[in-house]
């Protein structure tokens, strides 16, 4: 999953440190933004769930100020494979 963080203005926020976790299956996971303000989250795999929700915790990095207001969390949706057999 990708994570984008912007300021007030819109503007991609590079170097900021996101930290969050999964709902199911879920320790603290973290990432660095890169000069987009982006960064990929990957849950790794997650069984005996058809769905989670990722919850930031925490954006962190030099003069940034973290507005929980703003956070929007995004709720993945999995679907399990089937083996043909």
């Amino acid at each position: 999953m990708t994570i984008s963080v912007v300021d007030s203005n819109n503007l991609a926020v590079p170097n900021a440190t996101v930290t969050g976790g999964f709902s199911v299956g879920g320790s603290n996971l973290n990432c660095t933004t890169n000069n987009l303000g982006q960064c990929q989250i990957n849950s790794g795999t997650i069984k005996s769930a058809t769905q989670t929700t990722f919850n930031i915790n925490n954006i962190s990095g030099s003069n940034l100020t973290m507005q929980p207001a703003v956070i929007r969390s995004a709720r993945l949706l999995f679907t399990a494979k089937q083996s043909l057999e």
